[in-house]
């Protein structure tokens, strides 16, 4: 993950996951418990996992206050609250081929 990182003013949700399918992002945020946690992520497609087939027909509306990436070291979905975001630090370098 070499490349050009850029502090940003911290975006709105739009705004983040515009970089994040764009970049990996090193995103600072407070956890329910209170505790910080920081989190290598993306969703960059060429680091999504497969797609697999739902089990049910039920759709589930998105929650607007929770996003939803890729955790590079855990290789894993995770998610944080918009409104829990203290730092978003972009890496301008390439997805992997």
């Amino acid at each position: 993950m070499d490349g050009e990182k850029v502090t940003i003013q911290i975006p709105d949700r739009q705004g983040m996951i515009q970089a994040l399918q764009n970049n990996t992002v090193r995103v600072t945020f407070t956890k329910a418990n209170a505790n910080t946690r920081v989190m290598i992520c993306t969703l960059q497609p060429n680091f999504l996992p497969p797609v697999t087939p739902r089990k049910t027909d039920r759709v589930i509306p998105p929650n607007e206050e929770v996003i939803r990436v890729i955790d590079l070291d855990l290789g894993e979905w995770r998610s944080f609250r918009v409104d829990s975001v203290i730092d978003f630090v972009i890496n301008t370098a390439r997805a992997k081929s």
